[in-house]
């Protein structure tokens, strides 16, 4: 979303989108974001110097910062500045700048090749921003939340008369738990049985936590598993033929 120029889209590929992302409020989050990262793109320049050397594997991204400046950098004031208002305006905004800032702090080490951009934003200072980010009280992030749980239940063609308790889900990559928290909300009396997996045993913690803390899960079977999508299917913990409903919100691109 950090790139997307919603005037390029047309209209028509709103038509499927559930109404409640269809809000001033989603497209000013989005504004805002953006405005947030050409101003923190801008910081990674500067920092970069006048003759910056990059490393062949992320010429792309510096080619991608340079395209962010030259956008509208009049427009673009100092970037603490814009943090500022941006959170007078929408406080709640607040986890997805802290990721673009962790982003920002990293780039000049990813872009000289001294680091990869999975060990900048997985370090080990980062879980407790990736709980906040990966979370339903984030309106950058949530969207995708809803899209995916609206998308699973006409999947499953839910009507006015779901099935009660008949859905066995598998979740994977399923991180913090947002997605299921969204998912549950939306098809509780249908589930059965829902498995959450997830390579990073700390993101399932959370994910627990989160479900039993939120969502209403009291005549669902909850399980939490650690899986690597990355491994042969055989190798997975998850046995063939047991689930109606896979789900994957934000994964398949870290999947080889």
């Amino acid at each position: 979303m950090f790139t997307i120029e919603f005037e390029k889209i047309p209209l028509a590929a709103f038509e499927e989108v559930p109404p409640e992302l269809r809000t001033e409020a989603f497209f000013r989050a989005n504004e805002l974001t953006n405005a947030y990262v050409g101003a923190r793109a801008r910081d990674v320049a500067v920092s970069m110097g006048s003759r910056p050397r990059v490393g062949a594997r992320s010429a792309a991204a510096w080619e991608w910062i340079q395209k962010r400046i030259a956008k509208n950098p009049a427009a673009l004031g100092p970037s603490g500045d814009l943090r500022r208002c941006i959170l007078l305006e929408n406080p709640a905004l607040g986890a997805a700048l802290d990721l673009i800032d962790a982003a920002a702090e990293g780039y000049p080490a990813f872009l000289r090749g001294e680091r990869e951009g999975s060990a900048i934003l997985f370090d080990l200072a980062s879980p407790a921003l990736w709980d906040r980010y990966f979370s339903n009280e984030n309106p950058i992030y949530a969207p995708g939340n809803v899209l995916a749980a609206h998308a699973a239940a006409t999947a499953v063609a839910v009507g006015s008369h779901p099935p009660a308790r008949s859905l066995r889900v598998l979740e994977v990559g399923a991180g913090c738990g947002s997605a299921a928290e969204a998912l549950i909300a939306r098809l509780e009396p249908c589930i059965a049985s829902y498995l959450l997996t997830d390579i990073s045993p700390g993101f399932l913690r959370k994910a627990r936590e989160r479900l039993y803390a939120a969502a209403p899960v009291a005549g669902i079977d909850l399980g939490f598993q650690c899986m690597d999508l990355n491994r042969p299917p055989e190798a997975w913990p998850t046995g063939t033929g047991r689930f109606d409903l896979v789900h994957a919100v934000n994964v398949l691109h870290a999947v080889h």
